[in-house]
C-alpha cells in the first residue's frame, strides 16, 4: 500500500511541476508588452487577442528557421510554406499553441501584422511588409 502512495504522490508532484511551469510562463508573458488585437474566432465572436512584440533575435531565428523572405509571403506557389510561417509567428506572438485552431483564415496573417508593427517591422511601412496582405492568402 505504501509503494502505491509513493507512486500517487509522485505523479501529483509531477502534475504540480508541469502546472507551475505553466504558470511561470504565462507570469512571465504578462510582463512583457503587449497590445491587444480583436479578431473574430471560431466561435462567431469577436475576442481581444494579445499579441507580443518579437526582438531582434527571435526575428531572425524565424526567418532562419523558415527560410522565409517576406517580399514572397503572397507568393501562391510557396503558399503552404507560408503559411507554415506565418502560423508558427501567431503562436509565438500571442504565447497560445493552439491559436491556429481558435482563428478563423485571415487570423493568423492578422497576428503577424500586428505583431510585426509593435515590434518596429512595418512602423517605415517597408516594401517586404507592405507587400504582404492577408486577403491575398485567399482564392
Amino acid at each position: 500500500m505504501t509503494r502505491r502512495l509513493d507512486e500517487q504522490q509522485k505523479k501529483a508532484i509531477l502534475e504540480r511541476r508541469t502546472a507551475n511551469r505553466k504558470l511561470a510562463e504565462v507570469i512571465q508573458q504578462g510582463t512583457r508588452y503587449h497590445e491587444p488585437l480583436k479578431l473574430k474566432l471560431v466561435d462567431g465572436k469577436e475576442h481581444d487577442v494579445e499579441v507580443y512584440p518579437f526582438s531582434e533575435e527571435e526575428f531572425r531565428n524565424l526567418l532562419e528557421e523558415f527560410k522565409v523572405n517576406l517580399k514572397d509571403l503572397a507568393d501562391q506557389d510557396k503558399m503552404a510554406e507560408n503559411l507554415k510561417f506565418i502560423e508558427k509567428v501567431a503562436r509565438l506572438a500571442t504565447g497560445q499553441e493552439n491559436i491556429t485552431d481558435l482563428v478563423l483564415a485571415s487570423g493568423c496573417s492578422e497576428i503577424m501584422l500586428k505583431c510585426f508593427e509593435i515590434s518596429g517591422l512595418s512602423a517605415s511601412k517597408g516594401k517586404n511588409v507592405e507587400s504582404f496582405q492577408s486577403r491575398d492568402l485567399q482564392s
